[in-house]
């Protein structure tokens, strides 16, 4: 998107590290699972609009740091006292930039948490129904039809 866009912190959906508008104990139980410090999701704020949540195991403990954008749209993360501020245009770069170590993060970014839709698309992939003729019931058109609403496209 253009510099000018109203819309260019929103979360890119196509990234498998963003969730969305999912809870805190939501993520929390997402990264437990995950049971790999340095696994991270970042997440809506559910107290702060415009404002996003980055989750971070470590140590069988999740590490929540606010992503706030200032009055220029530039992203930050407020983490440790004494480590300068960065600023990001759009969370891809913050992402990249924290899987850097020494970040003002509890550990650096690892190994991202893919979304629940996206674990149970992989897992329907690799079981695929049997594929059935179409049908023609007394005077009904055959036709394709259009793919599924919650799957990706291809």
């Amino acid at each position: 998107m253009s510099s000018g866009s109203p819309g260019r912190n929103r979360m890119p959906s196509y990234q498998p590290w963003c969730h969305g508008t999912i809870s805190r104990s939501k993520a929390e139980d997402l990264l437990s699972k995950a049971a790999r410090d340095g696994s991270f999701l970042i997440r809506a704020s559910e107290t702060i609009q415009g404002a996003y949540a980055l989750c971070v195991l470590y140590q069988n403990c999740v590490y929540t740091y606010r992503i706030l954008p200032n009055e220029d749209k530039k992203l930050s993360v407020q983490a440790s006292e004494g480590v300068p501020i960065r600023f990001f245009s759009v969370l891809t770069e913050l992402v990249e930039a924290y899987y850097s170590p020494n970040m003002g993060l509890v550990t650096h970014l690892q190994y991202p948490v893919h979304r629940e839709e996206d674990v149970d698309e992989e897992q329907e992939s690799q079981i695929l129904p049997p594929q059935l003729p179409p049908r023609n019931f007394a005077g009904n058109d055959v036709r394709e039809s259009d793919p599924c609403p919650y799957q990706k496209p291809t």
